[in-house]
């Protein structure tokens, strides 16, 4: 003869927390056991690490989320002591949580509406299911965040071009070859763009060959990517390899150039319409640049940014021509592969692309 043992529903029993009187800020420490592995989460400061063979970067809102289930997790002891009946022999997870706090999680119940568990050697069930949401593995633990500092603290970047940026005074600067002037809104969007991108997965060993670098330093952390052509990388704060998208490596792969603000004219001319253009070259040949030039679409398209730079030798002109009869002379000279013009308002412009000018 059979007897099958009832599973009492939620109103059945008077339900109470598992672990009374536990307080997240208290915790500071939790040694994870599983079938295949066991590490430590520890907390410094208000950082979490997950802790294997060394400290990684935990998921800090994950912890405080599962922390959070076993402070307000309801349990009944209306279950026989069976621990091999109820998945608690050999538990697929438990926890072991400083202030003398161990928590095994089992099987579910018949019904999947709740766990057993153990309670620091106290069997019992728990009125729901906490089991699908608990990760079961360190790197599910660990953070797939790509920055581990506010974008708003972020004072250096260094692309890989190896030209490098700077925040002087709130306004981004490029410092090499030339102090470029930048739009803060265009590197503030990158910076963003960059931190909502996240690890796709984490691989066993960092790469050997990594043909490209960016670093992206702020007051109290340094991020420095790596990566080749694929999406395989690394960086300082994952330690190990990790895969990214394919959004995150043209992200990487940016061009100094885009962020440069879109200026040429002085506000009195921004609403006229250019007619056509003379150059004249350093040899005094004067060549008229209209519709048929290949460059004409860069005149009506300028890409212009702001350099501090007051030591240049002009052997150049522009002479832009509007419709209304007025026209705007630059004096012209090329430093460090670029183009300076400097305006009749004395403002100093680097020019982008390179080719906006014919070649010397």
């Amino acid at each position: 003869m059979f007897i099958l043992q009832k599973e009492h529903t939620s109103t059945d029993k008077k339900w109470i927390l598992a672990i009374p009187n536990l307080q997240i800020e208290q915790i500071r420490s939790i040694k994870v056991s599983t079938e295949f592995e066991t590490f430590t989460l520890h907390k410094d400061k208000e950082t979490w690490y997950v802790q294997t063979e060394k400290d990684y970067y935990a998921d800090n809102e994950l912890i405080r989320k599962i922390l959070t289930i076993f402070l307000q997790v309801q349990c009944t002891h209306d279950i026989t002591n069976s621990p091999n009946e109820y998945g608690l022999q050999s538990p697929k997870i438990s926890f072991n949580i400083e202030k003398g706090h161990t928590i095994t999680i089992g099987d579910p119940t018949p019904t999947h509406e709740g766990n057993y568990i153990a309670v620091s050697g106290k069997q019992c069930r728990t009125k729901t299911n906490i089991s699908g949401r608990i990760p079961t593995t360190s790197q599910d633990y660990r953070s797939t965040d790509l920055l581990f500092s506010s974008t708003s603290m972020i004072e250096t970047i260094a692309l890989n071009n190896n030209v490098i940026i700077e925040k002087n005074s709130g306004n981004w600067v490029q410092r090499s070859p030339l102090s470029v002037f930048l739009s803060h809104e265009k590197i503030d969007l990158w910076l963003d763009n960059v931190s909502n991108e996240k690890v796709v997965r984490f691989i066993d060993k960092r790469p050997k060959i990594m043909e490209n670098r960016l670093i992206i330093q702020s007051r109290n952390a340094k991020n420095q990517f790596e990566w080749s052509d694929n999406e395989t990388m690394a960086n300082t704060y994952h330690m190990e390899g990790f895969v990214g998208s394919k959004n995150l490596v043209q992200l990487l792969n940016i061009d100094v150039e885009l962020f440069y603000e879109p200026m040429l004219l002085p506000n009195t001319f921004h609403n006229k319409k250019i007619s056509f253009a003379e150059h004249t070259n350093q040899h005094g040949e004067t060549v008229k640049v209209d519709q048929k030039n290949s460059f004409w679409r860069l005149i009506q398209e300028p890409v212009f940014a702001r350099v501090q730079e007051t030591n240049i030798t002009s052997n150049e002109e522009l002479t832009l021509y509007f419709e209304d009869d007025t026209k705007l002379t630059f004096q012209c000279a090329r430093k460090e592969n670029k183009l300076l013009l400097s305006s009749p308002l004395e403002d100093i412009f680097i020019l982008a692309p390179q080719d906006f000018l014919p070649s010397e």
